[in-house]
């Protein structure tokens, strides 16, 4: 994979790290999508199924971002998995709210609440 300019992605078994570098315009469309087809292969070769999105540096963003989560998404929910969205700025999670899709992922206020959102939902029963 080349250079990312948008996305980042952290291997950490048994989940993924993927974290988005700055806030994304309709500008980068095109850009971006192919930065999220390269994530969504490297995460089939790794055979990993959850993955934690980190919107910390992302303040803003639009329906390209919601277009590649979604693509994201579709791929992790094939192989049983879960996305994970954290650090979402009051702006992005306004947007997320209005699109509906904080109904289908899981909103963390920060890292490891995501993380241990992840592990609680992977806990056997006691």
């Amino acid at each position: 994979m080349s250079q990312s300019e948008y996305l980042d992605l952290e291997q950490t078994q048994p989940y993924a790290m993927m974290r988005v570098r700055e806030s994304i315009s309709s500008l980068a469309d095109t850009q971006v999508l192919e930065e999220m087809d390269d994530v969504v292969k490297r995460l089939r070769s790794e055979q990993t199924a959850d993955v934690i999105v980190d919107l910390e540096q992302a303040a803003y963003f639009g329906s390209t971002m919601l277009e590649a989560l979604r693509m994201l998404w579709n791929d992790v929910r094939t192989r049983g998995g879960c996305l994970v969205l954290c650090n979402i700025s009051s702006v992005g999670r306004e947007i997320l709210e209005i699109s509906h899709f904080n109904r289908i992922w899981h909103l963390a206020a920060n890292r490891s609440e995501a993380l241990k959102w992840l592990e609680d939902l992977g806990a056997p029963e006691v």
